[in-house]
């Protein structure tokens, strides 16, 4: 994407990731990833649990509404029927 001349950098769309836009930030409980990745602040964020079991950077735009990290939707997070999203650490199991 183009900018127009005398605007500075190229603005990256926050729907599509890229190097600009991943906030390769650690944890950090102040400022937990739900606020990151939403209120205005547009980041994408690296899936907590592959950054950290396999050390692998997979950006994501989704977390977990109990603990608040950013998880994959892929393999470490999922919707229960059509509400909230989990990780695989809180999602709540049938009883």
């Amino acid at each position: 994407m183009s900018s127009p001349a005398g605007s500075g950098a190229a603005k990256v769309s926050p729907l599509y990731w890229s190097p600009a836009n991943i906030d390769f930030g650690p944890f950090d409980p102040s400022n937990t990833d739900d606020t990151r990745i939403g209120a205005g602040q547009g980041h994408w964020l690296p899936c907590r649990i592959h950054e950290h079991v396999f050390g692998q950077i997979v950006p994501t735009y989704r977390y977990c509404i109990k603990c608040k990290i950013a998880v994959c939707e892929e393999a470490h997070g999922r919707f229960v029927k059509n509400g909230p999203f989990f990780c695989v650490r809180c999602y709540p199991m049938p009883v």
